[in-house]
């Protein structure tokens, strides 16, 4: 499923549960017709994947609601048992934790999935922030971050703005410089260019890991 169809998604439940101020059973009529329309081109008998992105839209569209939570964790353990060696399946299982604020549940999923998929620095980097958030020691988690950090300079993929956003949660001595000479090679033409000036002036370090890691 892309992110197109998730902040659809969101956005539809957004207009309908809070401007027009619907009712719950309302809304959750909503949720669940959004949940048919966005994974419908899904096959029937790809069951795995149709069941993960089930839980993925209602992650993505009721995030707050602790009973929607749990039917989405429902769905990814069925996908989970039909799909065991599916990463994908395994990490959005690991990311419902997180909305679920079981961290260490979490963390012990997604180090799971790392063993399999080692180059995933997404992920990688997303452990290291749970590591921070679970309080463990600095010196532990700012050796997690620094290895991100080298593994993409290794693999020769030290560039755009992803790579700048984990240098600067990383805290790298060099963080600055590289945000510096990021900003000041963007295009002026470019139509993502001034979106992406406002957010790197404006990004906060601990901000960022309070809004993945409440």
């Amino acid at each position: 499923m892309t992110k197109r169809w998730r902040w659809a998604a969101c956005l539809l439940l957004t207009i309908v549960c809070l401007v027009a101020g619907a009712e719950v059973a309302r809304c959750q009529d909503y949720l669940e017709q959004t949940v048919d329309r966005v994974c419908r081109r899904i096959p029937r008998e790809n069951k795995a994947r149709k069941l993960e992105c089930q839980a993925v839209v209602i992650m993505s569209m009721d995030s707050h609601n602790a009973d929607s939570l749990k039917t989405a964790q429902k769905m990814l353990e069925q996908a989970h048992a039909i799909a065991p060696n599916d990463l994908s399946i395994l990490n959005n299982t690991a990311f419902c934790y997180v909305k679920q604020k079981k961290y260490e549940t979490a963390l012990s999923i997604l180090e799971n999935s790392l063993n399999r998929q080692p180059n995933n620095f997404g992920v990688k980097n997303f452990t290291c922030m749970l590591k921070e958030r679970l309080g463990y020691p600095r010196s532990e988690y700012r050796a997690c971050y620094h290895s991100v950090v080298q593994a993409v300079k290794e693999k020769k993929m030290a560039k755009g703005i992803n790579y700048v956003i984990t240098v600067l949660v990383a805290d790298e001595p060099d963080a600055q410089a590289i945000k510096d000479k990021y900003l000041a090679g963007l295009n002026p033409i470019n139509k993502n260019t001034e979106s992406e000036k406002k957010y790197l002036e404006n990004f906060n370090r601990d901000e960022y890991i309070r809004k993945h890691l409440p």
